[in-house]
């Protein structure tokens, strides 16, 4: 059984590579898209690509950060009393005077419960040339009050391998295509595959640093306005893990072309989590 997963797996690996479009080692350097894009919010309205609405009880714990009471990223709750998000959403501009996060609701901008921001630490390390150690820790004004609309989502130990081969869920309320597309309001999840830090290199090059994973899905993506989300993996028992957030990518869906999440379970990450949060 195990070896006939293994082959089933392997399969839809080479399906995002070569029949989405074939990315040779030789191709790689070259960039896709004039810059690396962050995936946080640019104004207009849409979300994920290639995914379905799904209900906040399906991903409770996903939440929408915002800024003047606008949604701008995706973060997750990882404690009673902190939030896990993008470094590059923090750099946005993302203060307690300006920014909120609200929870336990599928539309975007109405319902759940809002939060105000009481600290926001962004990884020293992060880098908003490379997006490296893209990570940044929130902590909001009094605590959730958890049920089944909000829920900490369990963190990976640090040093866990890379979910290369898994299936992975992302959730948002992102662009639902690449450019300028309009959508509902509600959040939607998509399933895509981890890919190795090997296969996702014959694409970004030196650009993939141990901080970052890959995953992808010929047709399926993360996008602007999803930055700062969750990457889950769901055990046996569907127990949630969240093993990446919501980072960068060249495009959205662009086909052999993965998006990028900061690796939850890096040591360097992992830490500095720990650090702020105790979790």
């Amino acid at each position: 059984m195990a070896a006939s997963k293994r082959c089933t797996v392997s399969a839809v690996l080479l399906t995002i590579l070569a029949v989405g479009g074939a990315v040779s080692a030789a191709s790689a350097p070259r960039p896709f898209f004039p810059e690396k894009v962050r995936r946080h919010w640019t104004g207009y309205d849409p979300m994920i690509v290639g995914g379905d609405v799904i209900d906040i009880k399906q991903a409770p714990y996903q939440l929408s950060l915002q800024m003047y009471d606008s949604h701008i990223c995706g973060a997750s709750i990882i404690s009673k009393t902190f939030v896990l998000t993008a470094g590059h959403c923090a750099a946005a501009g993302i203060t307690p005077s300006n920014g909120k996060v609200r929870a336990g609701t599928t539309t975007r901008e109405q319902g759940g419960v809002v939060y105000d921001l009481v600290r926001v630490t962004t990884n020293p390390k992060y880098d908003s040339s490379t997006v490296d150690f893209d990570v940044a820790v929130l902590e909001i004004a009094g605590s959730f009050e958890l049920d089944e609309t909000r829920a900490i989502v369990a963190l990976p130990a640090a040093g866990e391998p890379e979910p290369a081969g898994s299936f992975l869920t992302v959730s948002g309320w992102g662009r639902t295509h690449e450019g300028y597309g309009g959508g509902a309001l509600n959040l939607r999840a998509v399933r895509l595959v981890g890919l190795s830090s090997a296969a996702c290199r014959l694409v970004y090059g030196g650009g993939l640093t141990e901080r970052m994973l890959c995953a992808a899905r010929s047709g399926a993506d993360s996008c602007q306005g999803d930055s700062g989300g969750p990457l889950v993996h769901r055990d046996a028992a569907g127990n949630a893990k969240l093993v990446g957030v919501v980072s960068w990518g060249y495009g959205c869906a662009r086909k052999g072309v993965p998006g990028i999440y900061s690796r939850v379970s890096h040591p360097d990450l992992r830490a500095f989590i720990q650090k702020v949060s105790g979790v």
